[in-house]
């Protein structure tokens, strides 16, 4: 073989080498660039938590909660999902710190999986921050923290009524059928 063909092979052959390597470490290459592949939550733990949730075990699913972030801590689905849990156990403010959390990811990785346009998941996630702010304030020992969630839902359902209008809709619709005024 001669010494072009040689280098020829050596040249075109190391950039799928580089690329073989990158995927088996976990990553996801795109026209030459790499990028870190999410590893996401699966759909039967997220329904495992929902169900001792329903089961009024929210001890356990915060439990098993801790354990999907853990496993995979740049899914942003795994902190709505524990933000579901805290909310549960009346955790206001480690629920909302979840809901920041997922935002921050969500807006760093996105979602490769997701069938939904990207506001309309961000605003999903506003919504959980709002739906969140709106429960605090109702459970708020003193005016000055009512204050303070009420300020919070409605910074957060701004957001969502500039980022998607069905899911404004489906939040405006939860708020009027709880009985509480915006």
């Amino acid at each position: 073989m001669s010494a072009s063909k040689c280098f020829v092979r050596r040249f075109l052959t190391l950039p799928l080498v580089v690329i073989l390597l990158l995927n088996l470490a976990g990553c996801v290459t795109a026209g030459g660039i790499a990028f870190l592949k999410i590893k996401r939550i699966k759909t039967e733990d997220r329904d495992h938590v929902t169900a001792l949730l329903d089961a009024h075990k929210s001890d356990e699913a915060l439990t098993l909660a801790d354990q999907m972030v853990a496993g995979a801590p740049d899914d942003y689905q795994g902190y709505t999902l524990r933000s579901t849990v805290h909310l549960a156990l009346r955790q206001y403010d480690a629920a909302q710190a979840d809901n920041v959390k997922a935002l921050q990811l969500f807006e760093k990785n996105g979602d490769d999986s997701a069938k939904e346009p990207r506001a309309a998941i961000q605003a999903g996630i506003h919504e959980n921050m709002a739906l969140t702010a709106l429960i605090a304030a109702r459970r708020a020992p003193d005016d000055a923290q009512y204050q303070h969630w009420i300020k919070n839902f409605t910074e957060e359902a701004e957001k969502v009524k500039t980022l998607d209008k069905a899911t404004w809709e489906h939040m405006r619709h939860m708020v009027e059928s709880s009985n509480v005024k915006q």
